[in-house]
């Protein structure tokens, strides 16, 4: 699935970047909800899919190969194989990092929009899986 998130909304679930309303395809994320820092935070865009028209987008079919969901928020390593139109049977292979994921209960901030596709959602995300059950208090 593909998810269109505009300027100060929050993320709501775990997604790689497809394109970016910046040229270069970068954006920028606050992770105050996961570390408590202010600062922004760059993600890019995949460079093979930056440049097509968000009319485009849904013609790009293919399969994010990731990890299985796990806690570890700064990390993400996996590759994506896809074709821009459907119907071609080229494939093209991208490796996927970090800097192209954006986690769940994080904020866009100052980049008018990014599509993104959803790779973890509802307790699957990373943020859900590193939620830990409260001590029982005496």
């Amino acid at each position: 699935m593909i998810v269109k998130i505009k300027d100060k909304e929050g993320i709501p679930a775990d997604i790689v970047v497809v394109k970016s309303s910046s040229e270069d395809g970068s954006c920028y994320i606050q992770t105050a909800n996961l570390d408590g820092e202010t600062n922004l935070k760059p993600r890019y865009a995949v460079n093979e899919t930056q440049p097509l028209p968000a009319s485009k987008l849904n013609s790009v079919r293919g399969i994010i190969e990731c990890s299985p969901p796990n806690a570890q928020i700064y990390s993400f390593d996996s590759r994506f194989n896809f074709t821009h139109d459907g119907t071609s049977s080229r494939n093209d292979e991208i490796s996927l990092s970090s800097n192209n994921f954006i986690p769940q209960a994080t904020l866009l901030k100052n980049t008018d929009f990014v599509y993104g596709i959803v790779v973890y959602t509802g307790n699957e995300t990373k943020i859900s899986k590193n939620k830990k059950h409260a001590p029982t208090k005496w």
